[in-house]
């Protein structure tokens, strides 16, 4: 229970200062990472893994490098995010934790939260939430690969999902709609493949409806990956415009966003020919792993996050970026 309310503690905290350009904002950004990598180390320590002198110090150096990064940068997907997101998968690999009751009970913790606050202001009992704050769409894309690691067949099994999918809708992020859609469906797909053919004729009605409930922003999101293959065209094809690098305009928002909404556009954009020819070479050698080692809710986690990346850039945000790298590390390394 209280790997669940740190979990949901970091979240709220990450919403409160990622992505939030106000100066003050800064330095508890920078803390939070702080306290994050403190508390691995500790939980390493607790465990009893004594890693040597020589590996500590090099851990130390890098996470003091990320901590300070925190502080001058807002978010992208650059070298600082996958560093941290390798750090806890090798965390993971080293502690073997099954995480999935952790993360269940977290999503519902959340998901009530959302609720909780969504009632209130439309009861005109709370303000609206502060500019950089609390962002819809890293929400509802939390709550879906939380929504993944419910335990299908408990008592309370359905009233889980209707709770958390409830949240999930009501922040009226398509995306994290479509992730928790996807979640649903993977980590219950004995009893979803017969209906198969009810669902193939649904599907366009529902994204048409998904689409229709913001039109303008929908029209954004070509603009942006448009945007985004033109300064890669014009700044390397080979070696791209550099991690974290990837500033995309649009002509509806005044500010710049960092990255494309769309993450195999922002990937590429980002590395270029050569770095996609690396990530394709690194793939094709574990080929043969594909589909073995891993739990159903693991894959349901993996299948919101491939979602959502379609429409959106999940892995740009901490919560569900370190979720889906504990997750990457749970595979085959549970005792």
């Amino acid at each position: 229970m209280i790997a669940s309310v740190f979990i949901v503690a970091f979240v709220l905290a990450d919403g409160l200062v990622r992505g939030n350009s106000l100066a003050w904002a800064a330095p508890w950004r920078a803390s939070l990472l702080a306290v994050l990598i403190v508390s691995g180390l500790i939980v390493l320590r607790i465990r009893g893994h004594r890693l040597d002198i020589a590996t500590m110090g090099i851990v130390g150096v890098i996470g003091a490098m990320l901590v300070s990064d925190s502080f001058y940068h807002i978010g992208g997907l650059g070298l600082s995010a996958m560093v941290l997101y390798a750090g806890a998968f090798a965390w993971q690999r080293i502690v073997k934790r099954d995480w999935q009751n952790d993360f269940a009970r977290a999503g519902v913790i959340l998901a009530a939260l959302v609720l909780f606050v969504v009632i209130g202001w439309w009861a005109g009992q709370f303000p609206a939430v502060p500019s950089g704050a609390w962002n819809r769409n890293v929400t509802a894309g939390t709550l879906a690969v939380l929504l993944a690691s419910v335990p299908t067949g408990g008592r309370f099994h359905w009233l889980v999902i209707a709770v958390v999918s409830t949240a999930i809708i009501v922040t009226g992020s398509r995306g994290g709609i479509l992730a928790g859609a996807a979640a649903l469906i993977v980590n219950h797909w004995s009893q979803v493949k017969r209906f198969l053919i009810p669902l193939s004729i649904a599907s366009p009605a529902v994204i048409l409806a998904l689409y229709l409930h913001g039109p303008s922003s929908a029209l954004e999101r070509p603009l942006m990956i448009r945007n985004a293959v033109e300064q890669y065209m014009a700044t390397s094809p080979l070696f791209g415009v550099g991690p974290g690098q990837l500033l995309v305009t649009s002509p509806g928002s005044e500010t710049p966003y960092y990255h494309a909404h769309n993450a195999v556009v922002s990937f590429v954009s980002q590395v270029g020919l050569a770095g996609t020819g690396i990530l394709g070479t690194a793939l094709a050698v574990a080929r043969r792993e594909i589909g073995q080692g891993w739990q159903s809710w693991q894959l349901a986690t993996l299948a919101a996050v491939a979602v959502h990346s379609l429409v959106d850039e999940p892995l740009t945000w901490w919560p569900t970026g370190l979720i889906t790298a504990l997750v990457l590390g749970s595979r085959m390394a549970l005792p």
